[in-house]
């Protein structure tokens, strides 16, 4: 799936998206918290969850296409899934938290525990501020790195400097491989002149030779044997 990203933001820019976003988000879960809790429908715990599903929706839209700057549709295992056991991690804590809170101040009347465990809430929420952002920057919606920052301008000195050491390197193979050949043919041709003188003097050998004439082997006419 390809999930299309605007141009890489800087970071005071997506810090500052992140923050407005985050602002919107805790508005939210802190009116049903206090909603919730102050009109004694959830306790501490329930109350801190469903006000942190109901900050958690609009959050992964702000963070993935206003904040990082995302668009297409979402990857179901690299970012929902991620988001949301990071988003459940969070509530987890704000439960706890805020459980904490009002067992500690139970004595007190429910006025007063809700705007303490209110304030628990969002401090809790304050401390998972810093850590999501990392989380989310580093591995859930990282940024890709921008293609011409840093990236090292090629010198057109160096590029023809490349070309002609190349250009050089060829012809040198070139000559050498001439070399070769030229040695290879002039080392083949003794070898092959000497068979053709050992090839003609074998002829010469298996040819037989013409006898005397008969003249040449006669007794003269007029010579007496003894």
């Amino acid at each position: 799936m390809v999930v299309r990203r605007r141009l890489h933001l800087p970071t005071w820019l997506r810090l500052s998206r992140y923050t407005i976003g985050s602002v919107i988000c805790f508005g939210i879960s802190e009116v049903v918290f206090v909603g919730l809790f102050g009109s004694d429908l959830l306790g501490s715990r329930g109350a801190a969850i469903v006000a942190s599903i109901a900050g958690i929706i609009p959050g992964y839209f702000l963070n993935r296409s206003w904040t990082w700057g995302r668009r297409g549709a979402s990857d179901f295992w690299r970012e929902i899934v991620p988001y949301w056991a990071t988003a459940l991690l969070s509530t987890l804590i704000a439960a706890i938290g805020t459980g904490a809170a009002n067992a500690w101040f139970i004595a007190e009347p429910r006025a007063t525990r809700t705007m303490i465990n209110a304030a628990a809430y969002m401090l809790i929420y304050g401390v998972l501020f810093l850590a999501k952002y990392v989380i989310f920057q580093k591995w859930l919606f990282a940024p890709p790195a921008p293609a011409d920052d840093g990236a090292p301008i090629p010198d057109p000195r160096s590029a023809s400097a490349t070309a002609a050491a190349a250009a050089d390197e060829r012809q040198i193979r070139l000559q050498d491989r001439r070399g070769r050949r030229a040695a290879a043919t002039a080392g083949r041709q003794p070898l092959g002149s000497s068979r053709s003188k050992r090839r003609r003097s074998l002829q010469e050998m298996s040819t037989p030779r013409s006898s005397p004439p008969a003249d040449f082997c006669a007794a003269p006419s007029g010579a007496s044997t003894l």
